[in-house]
């Protein structure tokens, strides 16, 4: 407890005034198969949960820096684990409850984070259906009583709940029931959005609505490949992987007054700074913040997990460690293009006049870019419909992408329109602008965590989905 008491005190002096006194090191690290980590988090500011492969857990015990296996392990866990929960059954005993989604639970209410949106379950219902299963042996589906769709169709990356109140609400009326959580938007904007609870008029039931969102600060860097936020909402660790380097900063957020009043102060404020040992061939997978002891862990594709505690001497790095090979980043889409891409010079042009004009059509991708059309190609076509857009089906979409912000513009056509008929359209002097479209959100964080990848197999100025 008074080790806990320490940390508490010294990381807020680390963490809102002194950043110089962080550690330019990790402090530990753990070895893992390659490529095998598929999500992890810190729980009571001391035991770290891995998960292998998308069904096994391990346990670390973070204080014991001598561990050089888990704790303990359990398989069979079916899914990728999006979060979890401690539940305390006594003074002596805890539960950890895990989920394939982001859920919470208000009152008599569950809500469950989605890409798109914000599902609200009444848990009531949920109960009887479930006790009803039971009995009956069937299954059925159980639908939310109401679904709010993120503002500006956002598409949430980085999706966390947050446990109790936030300090930068714009007025200081809390209502039980309200729902907080933060993500981070296509434009890798951080953002808070709080779900408001409203009564029940008449014969209607209780209904929420999201308030006008809360910018918190910008991450403008186009190397972000990782965010992670405190549960306080107070405090955030993001990841900033170059070609060359890998980069851990901490921002916090004003707990009174405009959040963006002054944001620029605090994304300078660097907590931990180091680079990872051969990591120009390393890969960011997964980031895990605790706040309370400052402490974050980060998942490199090569099976190495960097430990950052701002309380502990930073490792020495010796020929223990050898360089590691070009391996592809993500086990679920285990082939990549040759590199490099073969590429046609052909004249840029703005996104307006392309647009506005007649495009350069080319029906023949894999002449230009092998393997760009594979179903298991990371970086592929198909990778970009279920990874950036979130989107299941064959549909025709049209992409643009702005230079300037690396960031996407993503239309899809309607269900009835093709490949041929949208090719018919142009050649007949038709418009792209002229075909009925709507607009998709893009979850920018995998599209520029591919183009991290890229750029160490494939160094480029130019990078080009």
């Amino acid at each position: 407890m008074e080790a806990l008491c320490v940390r508490a005190i010294r990381q807020v002096r680390w963490w809102d005034y002194d950043a110089s006194r962080a550690p330019l090191g990790p402090s530990r690290s753990i070895l893992r198969p390659e490529n095998s980590v598929t999500w992890l988090e810190i729980y009571l500011s001391r035991w770290l949960v891995v998960q292998l492969n998308g069904r096994v857990l391990e346990f670390w015990d973070l204080e014991n820096e001598l561990q050089t296996e888990p704790g303990a392990s359990l398989d069979g866990v079916e899914g990728i684990v999006s979060g979890g929960t401690i539940v305390y059954d006594g003074p002596d005993s805890s539960t950890l409850v895990i989920s394939t989604r982001a859920i919470q639970i208000r009152r008599h209410n569950i809500a469950v984070a989605r890409a798109h949106s914000l599902d609200i379950y009444d848990l009531d219902s949920i109960m009887s259906a479930l006790s009803s299963e039971m009995s009956t042996g069937s299954t059925g589906t159980i639908k939310p009583f109401q679904t709010l769709t993120y503002p500006s169709a956002w598409t949430g990356s980085g999706i966390r709940f947050i446990p109790n109140s936030p300090p930068w609400l714009r007025t200081k009326s809390v209502h039980e029931g309200d729902i907080y959580l933060s993500l981070t938007e296509e434009r890798m904007v951080s953002v808070g959005l709080v779900a408001h609870r409203e009564e029940p008029e008449g014969a209607e039931g209780i209904l929420y609505k999201f308030e006008r969102p809360y910018y918190l600060f910008g991450l403008e860097s186009y190397w972000t490949t990782a965010i992670c936020w405190g549960k306080s909402a107070r405090r955030v660790t993001s990841m900033l992987a170059t070609p060359t380097r890998a980069i851990l900063c901490n921002i916090a957020i004003p707990s009174d007054g405009d959040p963006l009043e002054d944001w620029y102060s605090y994304m300078d404020r660097i907590v931990v700074k180091w680079r990872i040992p051969y990591g120009e061939n390393d890969f960011t997978r997964c980031l895990a913040f605790d706040e309370p002891t400052g402490m974050s862990v980060i998942a490199m594709a090569s099976g190495r997990l960097w430990i950052a505690d701002p309380n502990a001497i930073p490792m020495e790095f010796g020929d223990a460690f050898t360089p590691i090979s070009s391996i592809c980043p993500d086990p679920a889409w285990p082939s990549s293009h040759p590199t490099p891409w073969l590429r046609v010079n052909t004249k840029i042009r703005s996104w307006d006049e392309a647009f506005n004009g007649n495009p350069l059509w080319a029906s023949s991708v894999e002449e230009y870019y092998p393997g760009k059309n594979r179903p298991d190609c990371y970086g592929g076509a198909t990778w970009f419909v279920n990874e950036v857009l979130h989107i299941a089906g064959d549909r025709v979409i049209i992409l643009g992408r702005h230079e300037g912000q690396g960031a996407h513009n993503v239309w899809m056509l309607t269900a009835d329109a093709t490949v041929e008929s949208v090719k018919t359209h142009i050649e007949t002097g038709g418009r792209i602008n002229q075909l009925p479209k709507i607009k998709l959100a893009v979850d920018e964080v995998p599209a520029r965590r591919y183009a991290v990848w890229r750029h160490r197999v494939e160094p480029s100025d130019e990078l080009y989905l």
